[in-house]
């Protein structure tokens, strides 16, 4: 005869549910933990590194001056030495010639004292007829001094030694009161990770439709603030718009010369915004204030903003300007470039309406994605650089592909509209989708 245990101590479905729910809660704990570790680790390896890069710069800078210093040195030692040199063969010429000229002069007097010392002594003692011809051969002497005198009047000049600085380098010394400058710049880190704990995990997030904003234009470019505005392009208007966190509601809008397209953030309160046919277009929020700073004119669809340099894309290749918007180098590339997005591993992704492009700084390929499915491919983003997100016009959706250009999904479909372009906030628990005009606005969990 079989015998069954009481069923006291199994528990409900309920409570396994819930045991299971907590267990996956302590597991994604602690992956968030793990995460966080490494994210860590990463930024301690990281500031290892630029504390060695620092001390090579300020041994680089102390050298330099010391080179500088010497070829400074080496040139005023020589420019100094050809000076005296100069000096002393002027002194060899001149100095013998106005010796002599005193010397000859010192003769005369001499002759003169002699002649008259005689002259007074036949005026005592000598007879007469001595004294007169004393005195006539005394006044031949006179008027042989007279001629003399007369002609060293004439000749003798003062000899005057001077030195005049060269004007160009009285002007360095004025102008350049110092060696060089040494500038000490702090900027902020693309490519620092992130505590992972604080970010939305995307690889399972859901999108939820918050609401749709009708707007009457074609947002070509998008970007969200920590604060929770957006900054979008009104292509109609030709105008930069800062929005409010519900997109309902202009704050402040700046005129375009041109037709609005790519927008970025570069910092928390300064963006970039590309208008085609005339460049790009550097502006500062403030107060919920948009003020145009600067510009770079030049031809171009959408921009990076990396390490200080802007990368332009346009017509099959890369414009990068510095910090002080001089163009350092081209990148010749062999497809279009409408959307550019930068991934924190110091490589970028764009678009050409028909395939997404990966490639290094300096443009070398990393990898191409296309698929039949996917229609006239426009915006794209990048979260934390492992998820990339690429607004498919016709088709009217946002594929999710991995870090190496794998689709993993199809996160949103059927859009209100056709997708132009999309961004993240930093959390990545709100997207925003600007679409052919309207603007849908997701909540991730």
């Amino acid at each position: 005869m079989l015998k069954h245990r009481k069923c006291e101590t199994v528990g409900s479905i309920e409570d396994a549910s819930e045991q299971k729910k907590k267990s996956r809660e302590v597991q994604e704990f602690t992956q968030d933990l793990q995460n966080l570790n490494k994210s860590l680790d990463a930024m301690v390896k990281d500031r290892t590194e630029n504390l060695e890069n620092f001390d090579k710069n300020i041994q680089n800078i102390k050298s330099e001056i010391d080179r500088l210093f010497t070829c400074i040195s080496t040139h005023l030692n020589r420019l100094k030495s050809d000076l005296l040199s100069e000096i002393s063969q002027i002194e060899k010429e001149v100095r013998p010639e106005i010796e002599d000229k005193r010397d000859e002069i010192q003769c005369k007097i001499s002759t003169i004292e002699n002649d008259l010392a005689l002259f007074q002594t036949n005026m005592k003692y000598a007879p007469p007829a001595h004294f007169l011809q004393a005195m006539e051969k005394l006044r031949e002497q006179k008027l042989i001094l007279e001629k003399f005198v007369e002609d060293q009047s004439k000749e003798i000049k003062d000899v005057e030694v001077t030195f005049e600085a060269n004007e160009k380098y009285l002007e360095i010394e004025k102008e350049i009161c110092l060696l060089g400058k040494v500038n000490l710049r702090k900027s902020r880190k693309d490519d620092l990770p992130q505590p992972t704990d604080t970010f939305i995990n995307m690889s399972s997030a859901v999108p939820t439709l918050s609401s749709v904003v009708d707007i009457q234009t074609s947002v070509t470019g998008i970007a969200v603030l920590d604060t929770g505005h957006v900054v979008m392009s009104d292509n109609s208007g030709w105008t930069l718009q800062l929005r409010d966190q519900h997109c309902k509601t202009v704050l402040s809008s700046l005129s375009l010369p041109g037709w609005p397209y790519g927008i970025k953030m570069t910092s928390d309160t300064d963006g970039a915004v590309v208008v085609r046919g005339h460049g790009l277009i550097i502006f500062n929020i403030q107060n919920n204030r948009i003020t145009k700073i600067n510009d770079i004119r030049t031809n171009g669809n959408d921009f990076v903003y990396h390490r200080d340099r802007y990368y332009i894309g346009c017509d099959k290749n890369i414009i990068v300007y510095d910090s002080s918007l001089h163009k350092v180098r081209d990148i010749s590339l062999n497809n279009d470039v409408y959307y550019m997005a930068l991934r924190d591993d110091n490589s970028l992704c764009y678009t050409d309406g028909g395939k997404v492009y990966c490639i290094t700084m300096d443009g070398t390929p990393m990898f191409t994605y296309s698929h039949g499915r996917f229609n006239n491919l426009q915006g794209i983003t990048v979260y934390q650089s492992r998820y990339i997100f690429v607004c498919c016009y016709f088709s009217n959706n946002i594929p999710q592909l991995s870090h190496d250009g794998k689709l993993q999904r199809i996160i949103f479909e059927d859009l209100p509209s056709y997708p132009h372009s999309i961004n993240f906030n930093t959390r990545g628990d709100r997207v925003v989708v600007g679409c052919y005009n309207k603007i849908a606005l997701y909540n991730m969990k």
